[in-house]
């Protein structure tokens, strides 16, 4: 394998996201969390390299070795009904819930984009999670203004009624390599 190839992959297993909101909750929430996105990753039966780099960095984060990947993948391959129950009912705050379908959306689209059973899927957690389609569809906002790095759409999407905290997304931020000017993150007034 060449250098460069072997570097992509040895950054991947290292790097985490130290100030991701899940590295403050419980194994079994961490768990579950991983869990989720691993039956989001699977959902179209491809389970992209570029998913399952994302996947790892987030298993680093939340502090289990990189190992334990196969095992979130596995659960995503052969998932049962109780585990889910387990799983949906860990997603017990706002926050959680919002960061959890932030980071489904964000996962589905690393590879080509988010396809429609992916989607589907999305709006089956959003809608069993109590969460109404006006929230589902402000996360895509954010999802979508990361996506294009656009600053200034972010800062209004924090700024608004959303219930976004950024600091609670700064994980993404940096992980993007974005970082919102604090003239937009004082703006006086909120946009309706």
């Amino acid at each position: 394998m060449p250098v460069i190839g072997l570097m992509k992959k040895v950054k991947t297993q290292i790097l985490s996201l130290n100030n991701h909101p899940v590295n403050d909750l419980d194994i079994e929430k961490k768990l579950h969390y991983l869990n989720g996105l691993a039956l989001v990753m699977n959902e179209d039966d491809d389970i992209a390299d570029k998913e399952k780099d994302y996947l790892s960095i987030l298993i680093n984060s939340f502090g289990f070795s990189n190992e334990h990947i196969e095992s979130v993948i596995e659960f995503a391959k052969n998932p049962d009904e109780k585990a889910l129950i387990e799983m949906m009912n860990s997603f017990d705050t706002k926050d959680l819930k919002y960061l959890f379908l932030f980071d489904c959306i964000f996962l589905a689209g690393l590879d080509s984009g988010i396809n429609q059973h992916e989607e589907v899927l999305i709006g089956e957690y959003a809608e069993t999670l109590s969460l109404i389609d006006k929230e589902l569809n402000n996360i895509y906002s954010l999802y979508n203004a990361i996506k294009a790095k656009h600053i200034f759409q972010i800062s209004i999407l924090f700024m608004n009624e959303n219930n976004f905290k950024m600091e609670q997304f700064q994980y993404i931020l940096d992980y993007c390599h974005i970082t919102v000017p604090v003239h937009f993150r004082l703006l006086p007034y909120k946009c309706k």
